[in-house]
């Protein structure tokens, strides 16, 4: 488990959502690419 402050959730999921790896709505999150997130920062 990791604990982060709300702001660096919403941070990083709107950098998460400008690289395509997630969607971003009300109250949902969708992840289209599921192996690009998985390989998200691993290089």
């Amino acid at each position: 488990m990791v604990a982060v402050s709300p702001a660096t959730l919403q941070r990083e999921l709107r950098k998460l959502a400008e690289a395509g790896l997630v969607d971003l709505g009300y109250r949902r999150i969708r992840v289209p690419d599921r192996a690009g997130l998985a390989g998200h920062g691993q290089s």
